[in-house]
């Protein structure tokens, strides 16, 4: 099985195939910052001990906490920190699990790191929400408990695990409780997230091509968001989608009809694999605002090892129409 390679770099033939190991070689300065990227974000908060500076917007917001204590909630602003960061943390090991599965399956891979991508999809909109900057304590933990409502209304659907329901009436009684005790009152938006205060949980469909691309980037593109989605329940038409017309006029039960080849253009996996980069470093760098952290050298590396591997192919992402940070 060959690998078209297009619209990768300046260093291949678009009009050459490659074999599976070949493949892989030539991905791998890619996917190896990636990774490396990956770790220097995961590791980020070591180098800082994991506390905000002194002068930090996250050290005025803890200073300014104990009016915000209650006896039931008595650390809000410490516990939307850490929820934020949590999940930048998650970020960082489905970003790291896209580059080492690009880097090392042998067999596609076409299909096996889009859950990933779907994840990250998913966790950066939110972890980026909570972590934005200068929105002061009051907004945050707003923003924390739409969160929290959100996670406990998750945990309820569990319906085979013993307890959930009660863990869930319990996290959404402790919410409303704290929302009351503040005055703010709590809706939910049309596709049925949280708004506490005004704040409103955000969907990723709409709000992950902001993280990743900037804030006058349109939403994602719904047809993609449900491709990433159909993909992880293996369904026929988005495990068939891309792989050609052929692939997709298949009768499964015809006994002539044969099998379309499976092939991976590195075009996709360049462009999720940015993707799912820029929404990192957004995190990234939304965390070190408000922690007041400065960049390690790890991580400046990393990003610069980036830039320099994806020039060209940011190029073509410009000509399309999105322009990369």
């Amino acid at each position: 099985m060959g690998h078209p390679l297009r619209k990768v770099t300046d260093v291949v033939d678009p009009t050459r195939t490659v074999d599976n190991d070949e493949f892989r070689d030539l991905l791998r300065p890619f996917t190896s910052a990636l990774s490396d990227y990956a770790v220097a974000m995961s590791r980020h908060p070591d180098s800082h001990g994991h506390l905000p500076s002194a002068t930090s917007n996250a050290m005025r917001e803890l200073a300014a906490e104990r009016r915000w204590g209650t006896p039931k909630w008595s650390e809000p602003a410490r516990n939307a920190h850490s929820y934020g960061t949590m999940l930048s943390y998650v970020c960082a090991e489905h970003l790291s699990a896209i580059a080492a599965i690009i880097a090392e399956s042998r067999v596609g891979p076409r299909f096996a790191f889009l859950p990933s991508v779907r994840a990250l999809m998913e966790t950066a909109p939110i972890a980026r929400w909570l972590l934005e900057p200068s929105i002061g304590i009051d907004r945050r933990i707003r923003r924390s408990i739409a969160y929290r409502l959100e996670s406990a209304n998750q945990q309820g659907r569990l319906r085979e695990v013993p307890d959930a329901a009660e863990a869930k009436r319990r996290a959404r009684a402790a919410c409303l409780d704290y929302a009351a005790s503040q005055g703010w009152a709590i809706s939910g938006t049309p596709t049925g997230r949280p708004v506490v205060g005004g704040e409103a949980l955000p969907h990723p469909a709409d709000s992950f091509s902001q993280v990743a691309f900037g804030n006058d980037s349109d939403g994602l593109d719904p047809t993609l968001w449900g491709v990433l989605s159909a993909t992880s329940h293996g369904t026929w038409y988005a495990v068939s989608a891309g792989l050609g017309e052929r692939m997709q006029r298949i009768d499964p039960f015809d006994p002539n009809g044969g099998m379309a080849p499976i092939v991976v253009e590195s075009q996709q996996l360049h462009l999720y694999g940015l993707m799912a980069y820029y929404a990192c470093d957004a995190v990234t760098a939304a965390r070190a605002d408000l922690m007041s952290w400065p960049d390690t050298g790890e991580l400046t590396d990393a990003r610069q090892r980036l830039r320099d591997i994806t020039k060209g192919f940011s190029n073509q992402l410009r000509d399309a129409g999105v322009d990369p940070r």
